[in-house]
């Protein structure tokens, strides 16, 4: 285990997010180890909204950092002042063009990366929504089944762990 061994230090940020630097030594020793790097973001949802048929909604879109086009649920951070499941109703009106015609849940929660980043990700599922216009080419939603869900992921176009975990708790937990 890891135990800080002085405050921690702002070495890089923008309006969204910060890079800490946190001296650490090993727990049950004297020795000073490399300092951690952190990154603090605010919290996010992922919505994994269906519609009556049992498809269920995702994104394709670029993510900057992965260099990559790929399938996900529709997600976005948390406004200050917001909740979990205001932040979902929202991000599924911005990311998809879609409202729920039923009572967001939160299914679970899990962190995207919790050994070097902060932010906590909320999973809300939705059980009966519609889409009321199509997306833009830069962010474009679809209807799928499960079985075209296990293609994508099978042929390495969903990667994304937020997703990867909302489908699952989502199969675990559905009514």
């Amino acid at each position: 285990m890891w135990i800080a061994t002085g405050p921690k230090r702002p070495v890089a940020g923008n309006s969204f997010t910060t890079v800490w630097s946190v001296p650490v030594r090993q727990a049950g020793t004297d020795e000073e180890g490399e300092p951690f790097l952190v990154v603090e973001r605010q919290d996010a949802v992922a919505i994994l909204a269906c519609d009556e048929a049992g498809r269920k909604l995702l994104v394709k879109q670029h993510r900057f950092a992965a260099d990559s086009l790929g399938w996900e649920l529709p997600q976005g951070g948390i406004e200050t002042g917001e909740t979990a499941l205001e932040a979902a109703a929202r991000e599924l009106e911005e990311e998809a063009n879609a409202v729920s015609l039923t009572p967001g849940r939160m299914i679970g929660e899990l962190f995207e990366a919790a050994d070097w980043c902060t932010t906590k990700c909320t999973v809300v599922a939705y059980d009966r929504v519609v889409v009321r216009r199509e997306g833009t080419p830069e962010l474009r939603a679809q209807w799928l089944t499960d079985d075209e869900i296990a293609a994508l992921i099978l042929r390495g176009e969903i990667r994304d762990a937020a997703t990867l975990a909302g489908l699952h708790l989502y199969g675990l937990t559905r009514p």
